[in-house]
């Protein structure tokens, strides 16, 4: 009687081979697509990092442009003073500039944070708002153009008295050329002195932010 020959059932070497290779395969797609996600998501907080930055420097033209020449009747804090490293100035909010209440006080500390401090209203409650416009550990060093003094020429000092009138143009350069950190050259009382425009003037009475 002839016996049927059973073939064994289990996997071949060849099948097992194919099997690694599709897996291997599908693993490498796989760490492609999460190395993929990981820069890209390195890459839009680096992004939203210069944004924020950005938006920081614009609200610093801002309030600077907005500083007042002369300060309100009773306060006996100065205008505009500063060194090298920080300076503070009073401002009106550029929201309310028409307002004649309380100045709000506008400081750049010597850790290059703008901290503003003042009301948007007179009837409205102190606000405190912190800027952070610069990259952490980035340098930087201030300038002024102006006179301190009626009838001196003017030029460019490192300190500038709570005495004298507004500067003419604060620069604030970052101490190191490979930073990306742009130049700021801004006129304190731009938005007022652009404002006295009349149809006799030949030229805007203010000069322009950037040199």
């Amino acid at each position: 009687m002839n016996k049927k020959r059973h073939t064994s059932s289990g996997v071949s070497l060849l099948e097992t081979m194919i099997a690694l290779l599709i897996m291997a395969f599908i693993a490498v797609l796989v760490s492609s697509g999460l190395g993929l996600g990981v820069r890209f998501y390195e890459r839009a907080g680096g992004i939203q990092d210069d944004v924020a930055l950005a938006l920081a420097r614009r609200d610093f033209r801002n309030w600077l442009e907005h500083a007042l020449d002369r300060s309100m009747p009773g306060d006996d804090r100065p205008v505009f003073e500063g060194t090298n490293q920080t300076f503070r100035f009073l401002a009106v909010a550029p929201s309310s500039e028409f307002w004649p209440g309380e100045a709000t006080l506008v400081t750049l500390g010597t850790d290059g944070s703008l901290s503003v401090l003042g009301r948007l209203s007179a009837d409205s409650s102190p606000f405190e708002k912190r800027l952070a416009w610069l990259p952490e550990n980035v340098g930087y060093h201030i300038r002024y153009w102006g006179s301190h003094r009626l009838g001196d020429p003017a030029a460019w000092h490192d300190q500038w008295p709570g005495s004298a009138q507004l500067p003419t143009l604060v620069r604030i350069e970052p101490d190191s050329a490979a930073t990306l950190v742009p130049v700021l050259s801004i006129r304190p009382g731009k938005a007022f002195y652009q404002r006295e425009i009349s149809r006799s003037s030949l030229v805007p009475p203010g000069r322009p932010s950037r040199p």
